[in-house]
């Protein structure tokens, strides 16, 4: 990776980690899932309101690492207010592209996640960025009451 490339992704993820966007509770939250790294000691919950096939608002809370909660920070900017159909595609597309080899080019449609991609190169760390991504995808099939 280009390293003034390297250095722009590093300071969005510490950018997200001082200051996560849509960070606290969602009480209105129609469906959520908190999930838990037990190697690392990461939580997170991820909290939405759907209104019909929308993700109005979305919401993390939890605490770990800088790059778990930068992650779930993004998380939360790129699926508000998109369908719940485009955020599983997104989801899919993100962790298959955070689980590729290092050398292959980042997809479409990723925008500022790309910042994530320095985890292709460190396994270790790979579960800290997907953590809230994977929360995301159980949280889109579990209504707030169960």
């Amino acid at each position: 990776m280009n390293p003034s490339l390297a250095k722009l992704y590093q300071e969005v993820i510490l950018s997200h980690h001082r200051e996560p966007h849509h960070f606290g509770p969602l009480p209105e939250a129609t469906h959520h899932c908190k999930l838990t790294n037990p190697l690392c000691g990461d939580e997170v919950r991820i909290s939405l309101v759907i209104s019909g096939e929308s993700i109005s608002r979305c919401h993390f809370e939890g605490h770990g690492c800088a790059l778990c909660r930068a992650s779930a920070s993004l998380l939360t900017d790129a699926v508000q207010t998109q369908t719940v159909a485009a955020a599983r595609k997104l989801t899919e597309v993100l962790l298959q592209f955070l689980s590729s080899p290092a050398d292959l080019d980042s997809p479409d449609g990723i925008g500022d996640l790309v910042a994530l991609s320095g985890v292709r190169e460190y396994s270790s760390r790979r579960r800290c960025a997907t953590l809230p991504w994977e929360a995301l995808q159980t949280a889109l099939l579990r209504p707030a009451d169960q």
